[in-house]
C-alpha cells in the first residue's frame, strides 16, 4: 500500500506524519519536518485489522489538524533520502566523536547503510529500531574489525539480525525455560532474553551489549546493556548508542599490565576466551566473583549471605556449575 504523508505547520508547530501498511503491520513515521523521525511497526494480524487501524490513525490525525501533501515519493521532505540528510547538530557532534576514536584505534567503519536496509531490518525484528540508531547506521554500517569497541566485534545490519535470530529461536524453542530469572540493572526486564534486545557487539563467545527496545518504567527505550550468555547480570552501560559509542573504549582495550601472578586471593577458571574467578571475602559471609573476556578486567560483582555457611554453599556450587560448563582451573 503506497505511503500517505500528512504535516501539521502552525505556530511553534512543524511536524509531519506518514503511514503506510506492509502485509499485516500498519507502520507510522513521525517527527519534526526535515528530520529522521521515529519508526513505530504494529501488528494487527489480518488484513482488515491493519486496515481497520490505518484508517482509524488517518482519521484521528485530520482531526488534529494534519494536512495531507500527497504521496510521499512526491514530497522530498519525506523521502527516506531526505530524512537521512539530516542529523542534529548534537548528533552530528556525536558522530564525529565516534570517527574520531575510531581513527585513533585503528579502527574502520563500513560506509552507511540505506533505509531500505535499516527497513528491512526493522521488519526482520518485528519493531522500529531507535532513531539514534538510524542515525548511526545511515553513517556507518558497523565494522568488520573484531575488537572495534571494548573488544569486541561492531556488528553491522547483517550480523545484527544474524545474531539475533540465533537467540530468537532458542527463545522460541524454550531454552530459556520460564525465562524470568536474571540480575536485572536499574530499568532492565528480569528476564534471561527478551527479542526486544539486539545486539550491537559481539564478542565470539555468545556476549553482547545490546539495545534495549523494551525497557521497564524506569529505563529509557535504546538504553545499552551488557549482556553475558551464561551470567545473569544485566548492567545498563549506556543511555543510547551515539553517545555510548561516543564515550566508548574503542579498539581491543586487553590490559597490558602484567597482574596475572597477582590474582587478590582469587581462584580462577578460564574456558575459550573467557575467564571466571571467585574469592571468599574476610568474615566468610561473603564471596566476590569477576568474569569476562580473557585479556580485560571483566566485571565484578560481591554476593552476601547470613551465615558462612549459606556463603559456603553456593560458594561451592557455582564452582561446580563452571567446571561442569567446561571452565578448567588456571
Amino acid at each position: 500500500m503506497r505511503k500517505r504523508y500528512f504535516e501539521l505547520v502552525e505556530n511553534s508547530s512543524s511536524k509531519f506524519w506518514e503511514i503506510w501498511i506492509e502485509g499485516h503491520e500498519v507502520r507510522t513515521r513521525y517527527g519534526r519536518i526535515g528530520a529522521a523521525g521515529q519508526t513505530t511497526v504494529k501488528d494487527q494480524g489480518s488484513d482488515a485489522g491493519a486496515r481497520k487501524l490505518h484508517d482509524s490513525l488517518v482519521a484521528e490525525k485530520t482531526k488534529k489538524g494534519y494536512v495531507e501533501k500527497g504521496d510521499a515519493a512526491a514530497e522530498p521532505a519525506a523521502t527516506e533520502p531526505a530524512a537521512a540528510a539530516s542529523v542534529s547538530k548534537q548528533a552530528e557532534v556525536l558522530l564525529g566523536r565516534i570517527a574520531s576514536h575510531a581513527k585513533g584505534a585503528g579502527v574502520s567503519l563500513n560506509k552507511g547503510a540505506t533505509d531500505k536496509a535499516i527497513a528491512a531490518v526493522e521488519k526482520a525484528l518485528g519493531f522500529g529500531l531507535p532513531d539514534e540508531v538510524k542515525t548511526f547506521y545511515r553513517r556507518h554500517d558497523g565494522c568488520d574489525d573484531d575488537g572495534a569497541v571494548h573488544g569486541r566485534e561492531l556488528l553491522s545490519l547483517e550480523r545484527m539480525v544474524s545474531e539475533w535470530k540465533i537467540w530468537k529461536q532458542l527463545l522460541d524453542k524454550g531454552t530459556f525455560e520460564d525465562n524470568d530469572h536474571g540480575e536485572p540493572g536499574k530499568g532492565v526486564q528480569q528476564k534471561w532474553w527478551i527479542a526486544e534486545w539486539v545486539p550491537v557487539t559481539y564478542d565470539g563467545a555468545g556476549n553482547h551489549h545490546v539495545i534495549d527496545c523494551a525497557p521497564t518504567k524506569a529505563g529509557v527505550r535504546g538504553q545499552i546493556v551488557d549482556f553475558w550468555h551464561d551470567q545473569a547480570s544485566r548492567t545498563v552501560v549506556g543511555t543510547d548508542l551515539l553517545q555510548w559509542l561516543a564515550d566508548a573504549t574503542w579498539g581491543d582495550d586487553d590490559d597490558d599490565d602484567d597482574d596475572d601472578d597477582d590474582d587478590d586471593g582469587f581462584r580462577r577458571f578460564e574456558v575459550d576466551q573467557k575467564f571466571w574467578a571467585i574469592r571468599m571475602d574476610e568474615g566468610g559471609t561473603a564471596f566476590t566473583v569477576r568474569f569476562g573476556k580473557q585479556g580485560t578486567d571483566g566485571q565484578e560483582k560481591t554476593k552476601s549471605f547470613a551465615s558462612t555457611a549459606a556463603a559456603k554453599k553456593e560458594y561451592d556450587k557455582l564452582i561446580a556449575e563452571k567446571t561442569n560448563k567446561g571452565y578448567e582451573e588456571v
